[in-house]
């Protein structure tokens, strides 16, 4: 179990000693070629156990853990359990158990679905191919002037909630395109939903067994799904717009065009945890980049130098160093800056 702490051990044992054990139930599992990936709802977080230790996990109904029957000593047995109650798979542990998901609420488990139809996501791989050429004839073919003309006769409340619907949809894609990706690259993906994110809605995909995914192309292609999903319908709405003839389809064409822009926007900030964080994380290969950064940063500026960072090499530091200071400042000026471009495309139109 890479994924476990065994920092606290002695002292869960003597918790744990005589007391009958029970796995908790909001536990996902999903099997896969040589271990099981467990898949917590609440935490919405995952772990990774051997076919021996899964069904020794499995045996936790509340029994006396003498009565279980397994390979395992009983020393082994109850460093099994103390781990398990750490991490948060027992129903009385005692560890810390984070709570990263409260303002998540899952809609969807499309794991199951798509192992049973992974032609699906073949076909949906070419399919976004095609949507990054043919994007590309639609900024030379569409006449701005026109686009902007239709729009100012044509917005009101009644098309606002069209609008609304449209970036629903857009939002719901962009997800989908990163599980059906996702899936095809080999990871896990539990859950699609909505969460609350600087009190505004929006959706999201969890993604588990990253690590499965063989290759950096996988991993970079899998985070640039939701953009790819967005610019296929963008190409949609793009040639619709162009060989329509009615100005009402015209005007329906380019809401579907800018509800489908938000969120490709609202993922190229790598300084958030979002596609462009992953794609960057990936391609520096350091995990946890944000966290790190700041934490060396800080560490820097404390001049209190550790030895794990001592063991980095010099661009490493410079590029921690680098993000910390533009996270940092990102945090303080993106909100302002988002705002004041909001309000610009409003005073042009």
């Amino acid at each position: 179990m890479t994924t476990c702490d065994y920092g606290e051990r002695v002292m869960l044992y003597d918790l744990i000693i005589g007391v009958n054990m029970r796995r908790v139930d909001n536990i996902q599992v999903f099997r896969r070629n040589h271990y099981y990936l467990l898949f917590d709802k609440k935490s919405k977080k995952s772990f990774t156990l051997g076919e021996k230790e899964y069904v020794f996990w499995e045996s936790l109904d509340g029994r006396d853990v003498n009565e279980i029957k397994s390979s395992y000593s009983d020393y082994e047995k109850r460093e099994l359990m103390s781990v398990f109650n750490k991490i948060g798979l027992l129903n009385n542990h005692t560890g810390h158990r984070k709570i990263e998901g409260r303002y998540k609420k899952a809609i969807w488990c499309p794991e199951f679905f798509l192992d049973k139809n992974i032609w699906i996501t073949k076909i949906y791989w070419w399919i976004m191919i095609v949507g990054f050429v043919a994007i590309i004839p639609i900024f030379f073919l569409c006449d701005y002037n026109q686009m902007r003309r239709i729009i100012t006769e044509y917005v009101s409340v009644k098309t606002g909630v069209v609008g609304v619907v449209f970036v629903i949809i857009a939002l719901s894609f962009h997800e989908l395109s990163h599980a059906l990706i996702a899936k095809k690259s080999g990871a896990v993906v539990p859950e699609i939903g909505i969460m609350i994110n600087f009190i505004l809605p929006c959706a999201y995909t969890t993604v588990c067994d990253y690590g499965n995914i063989k290759t950096l192309e996988k991993k970079i292609w899998v985070a640039l799904a939701g953009i790819g999903g967005n610019i296929l319908l963008i190409a949609v709405g793009g040639y619709i717009f162009l060989f329509a003839n009615n100005e009402n389809i015209k005007f329906f064409c380019i809401e579907f065009i800018f509800a489908n822009i938000i969120p490709i926007f609202g993922n190229i900030n790598f300084f958030y945890r979002d596609d462009a964080y992953v794609i960057i994380e990936s391609l520096l290969g350091i995990r946890g980049l944000k966290e790190r950064a700041k934490k060396y940063l800080i560490t820097n500026l404390k001049n209190c130098k550790t030895q794990k960072y001592k063991d980095e090499n010099y661009l490493t530091k410079l590029v921690l160093i680098i993000y910390a200071v533009g996270a940092y400042i990102n945090e303080l000026l993106f909100p302002f800056i988002i705002l004041f471009l909001l309000l610009s495309t409003y005073v042009r139109i």
